[in-house]
């Protein structure tokens, strides 16, 4: 389901990414936050989590403190002392135990926390477990909304792996696992995992299924499931900002016709039902105005 951009999105975004730009600095912190002010500026917004997710965490020490603080309330007195006391000698033991704690009790306030994710991967895409459960790729021009079926399917037929098998690992995943065993899955599947936002990995200490993912409902079978031709150039776009190697040099834009062409096939994207209707022309016209006429809404020049 495609979805026009709205600034609701963009702010819970925002939410999951407030830590970890924090981390950067609190400079780059209270410059991020103007993005959504009276006119919000989605597509500057993404860029700067682009820019931002390959600094170095100078103020680590400060976000941790700050996501300490969003949960404190929730943990035992003993449970407080040991994160403070951790802050002293491990900041890694301490990230660990600032995701871990909280899933005792249920609380899912820093579920897609990006301190505790990798940094690079996925960092337009966020869970809702709400309203509408499953996964958000925002693009800035407009949003995409995945079932979780949809992206188990997605990620069993890219991986080669059966689905029923993808399930069981992310169950055990949902209980906690240690780094090194995560370390042992295969580097295709952590690194799909990682770029649909799916594994938090605290501290590299630890790896856990992101709260905010409901998998009890899934079904085992793996088919390709439909789209229409707008929702397939979204997939497209995906597969461009995945896979380059530098993530800033293709966010919150269109992509060039030549990336989009290669995107935008039945081989690239085989876990999508093609239709012989789908025109790779047309498609890119449609996406291109879409981002131009973002862009002059975010620069105030529409509305």
């Amino acid at each position: 389901m495609i979805q026009p951009a709205h600034r609701g999105i963009y702010e819970f975004l925002w939410s999951e990414h407030k830590n970890s730009i924090l981390s950067v600095s609190i400079k780059a912190f209270h410059g991020i936050a103007t993005k959504l002010g009276k006119r919000p500026m989605i597509l500057a917004l993404l860029k700067k989590f682009a820019e931002h997710s390959c600094q170095e965490e100078t103020e680590r020490y400060n976000a941790l403190l700050n996501a300490y603080d969003e949960i404190k309330n929730v943990l035992t007195r003993k449970e407080r002392q040991t994160i403070i006391e951790s802050l002293l000698e491990d900041e890694n033991e301490t990230a660990k135990l600032i995701y871990e704690l909280p899933l005792k009790y249920n609380c899912k306030v820093l579920s897609g926390c990006r301190l505790f994710f990798p940094r690079e991967q996925g960092l337009y895409k966020f869970w809702d477990a709400q309203d509408k459960p499953g996964l958000w790729c925002c693009f800035g021009a407009f949003q995409l909304h995945l079932t979780t079926n949809q992206v188990i399917s997605k990620i069993s037929i890219l991986t080669e792996i059966e689905k029923k098998e993808i399930l069981d690992i992310l169950q055990n995943l949902k209980k906690g696992i240690s780094y090194q065993d995560y370390n042992k899955f295969p580097d295709n599947l952590r690194k799909i995992l990682q770029n649909h936002v799916m594994v938090a990995i605290p501290g590299k200490k630890s790896a856990w299924l992101n709260p905010r993912i409901p998998i009890e409902d899934v079904s085992c079978e793996n088919n390709p499931f439909e789209v229409d031709q707008l929702e397939a150039s979204a997939l497209a776009i995906e597969n461009i900002w995945d896979e380059s190697e530098y993530l800033l040099d293709v966010i919150a834009k269109a992509p060039n016709l030549t990336d989009f062409q290669t995107a935008f096939s039945k081989n690239n994207l085989p876990f999508i039902i093609w239709k012989e209707g789908f025109d790779c022309e047309e498609a890119y016209k449609d996406i291109e105005e879409r981002y131009i006429n973002r862009l002059a809404l975010d620069n105030g020049h529409i509305g």
